[in-house]
């Protein structure tokens, strides 16, 4: 948890326009990472796949890191999906 809100901090200070975050749970929220204006909370992968398709533009960088247990790859093979269309 310590280590969270530290990569949160980081995050938030790195001067990125968002951090998005997928979570479990809200619970998680304010115990793992912190409240900062740049954070973007989802709870559901298609939600993630849907904001990322109608905010990300040519040019954009997109960085996920995730555990696998998370299994975010299925967001990105969502967007992927998207990219194709």
């Amino acid at each position: 948890e310590k280590e969270h809100k530290k990569i949160g901090k980081l995050f938030a200070e790195s001067g990125l326009d968002e951090v998005l975050i997928f979570l479990d749970s809200s619970k998680e929220k304010d115990h793992l990472f912190g409240e900062y204006s740049n954070f973007v909370y989802f709870y559901n992968k298609d939600a993630v796949i849907d904001y990322i398709s109608k905010t990300a533009k040519k040019g954009d960088s997109i960085l996920v890191k995730a555990s696998n247990s998370s299994k975010l790859w299925e967001v990105i093979e969502g967007f992927e999906k998207l990219l194709k269309e």
